[in-house]
């Protein structure tokens, strides 16, 4: 699994192949079910100005991508305190799985035999055990070092991907990417992972698990035809078609600007001041992002949620400027921060998140790219504090002076 590389060669490697996955997302979400229902003769209902603004704001995101920025890590930390903290993230980890797995366990119970897009939705607390799981594993993995760790390392991914995987069988496929592509970008950063044919397909193949598996075992049909008559995988990949929105809702109605409330949703209580929220089904007070937007209009159902398009989001914000200036400062960081986790930090596992979010921005919003960041710094100093408090108690007293003698 590991290899040894030179950190400059790795992070250039990454970087290509975070560009390359990202131009696929913008393909597979945006392009593809309607290139196919096109091809077969359907009306896929897209405008020329439509596919010109996607396929441009793919080339101002490589633009922007490739902007030269000198690479220097805006947060650092004492190497002592990065053994301490490491040390401690891994242990952390390892027992903060036995809740994970039984969450995972609990809520796959609750969800048996459930199709999907029925009964509950995942409970607040399961959700809390399992994030501060995969920032736990995260924070060790994004600090530590292969050459010492290549075990610890191993096991920490394997603890953190096995309670979503489980999850994922009978819930959101992506729920199991966000804990495979943090992981798996920090060790193509650090040259952990070689590229090659073999790998790359093993890749491709993992990819392939996460986009189809997960549907296939909560029940959504993807081989044969459809009710319609229509092949069940096309159908499969039009309902996750996101250009359509940009298409159609130019003229969506909001009170507060999406992009706006997507940013700040995490760290602004807009339920309990009574602003910028909106009702969806029996559900209320939610954020007016642009995902509940949507929701609202299509199905009025979180759990038969719409997705989203950050093109749209920008688009909403102020039309085709803020699309270009949007994209470009959305892109713009993705490469720092891949420079950021090529190398042990603390808050490696903070990056690598949000690039492994980034990729879903062409069917969401790019608040979610980012939500997290402040919560995850405020834990990540806690971690700190707590490390460096325990460090202090641990040491041995220090010896009064003997009284001097007359």
């Amino acid at each position: 699994m590991f290899a040894c590389a030179n950190d400059a060669k790795a992070i250039k490697s990454t970087s290509r192949i975070f560009l390359g996955t990202y131009v696929f997302a913008c393909f597979w979400f945006c392009w593809l079910p309607n290139i196919l229902y096109s091809a077969l003769g359907y009306d896929i209902g897209i405008s020329r100005w439509t596919i010109v603004v996607s396929v441009s704001a793919l080339m101002i995101f490589i633009i922007g991508f490739s902007l030269p920025a000198p690479s220097a890590h805006i947060i650092s930390t004492s190497t002592h305190t990065l053994e301490l903290c490491r040390e401690f993230a891994y242990k952390a980890t390892i027992l903060w799985a036995f809740p994970a797995f039984a969450f995972a366990l609990h809520f796959g119970l609750l969800r048996w035999n459930q199709p999907y897009g029925s009964g509950d939705r995942i409970p607040l607390l399961h959700q809390a055990v399992l994030y501060i799981h995969l920032f736990l594993g995260t924070l060790f993995i994004g600090a530590a070092d292969s050459n010492r760790h290549r075990r610890q390392i191993a096991i920490a991914a394997v603890v953190i991907i096995l309670p979503r995987l489980f999850i994922s069988l009978h819930w959101g496929r992506f729920f199991l990417a966000q804990g495979v592509l943090p992981i798996i970008l920090i060790a193509l950063a650090r040259g952990w992972i070689s590229i090659t044919g073999r790998r790359t397909l093993q890749l491709g193949i993992a990819a392939v698990f996460i986009l189809f598996v997960p549907a296939l075992t909560r029940g959504t049909d993807v081989l044969g035809v459809d009710e319609s008559g229509r092949s069940a995988i096309l159908s499969f990949l039009k309902a996750g078609d996101t250009l359509s929105f940009l298409e159609n809702n130019r003229d969506l109605y909001w009170r507060c600007p999406p992009l706006l409330v997507s940013l700040t949703a995490k760290v602004v209580p807009y339920h309990a001041l009574g602003i910028c929220t909106i009702d969806v089904g029996d559900v209320s007070g939610l954020p007016a992002v642009l995902d509940t937007l949507l929701t609202h209009e299509y199905s009025n159902d979180l759990l038969t949620g719409t997705g989203g398009n950050y093109l749209l989001e920008l688009y909403l914000t102020g039309g085709i400027i803020a699309i270009i200036v949007g994209t470009l400062i959305f892109a713009y960081p993705c490469r720092r921060f891949i420079d950021w986790i090529g190398h042990p930090t603390l808050y490696a596992g903070i990056w690598a998140e949000c690039l492994s979010r980034a990729f879903l921005a062409p069917r969401g919003n790019l608040g979610y790219v980012y939500e997290r960041v402040p919560s995850l710094l405020l834990a990540t100093l806690l971690v700190i504090l707590v490390c460096q408090m325990g460090n202090v108690l641990r040491q041995p007293p220090v010896p009064l002076a003997a009284p001097a003698s007359d």
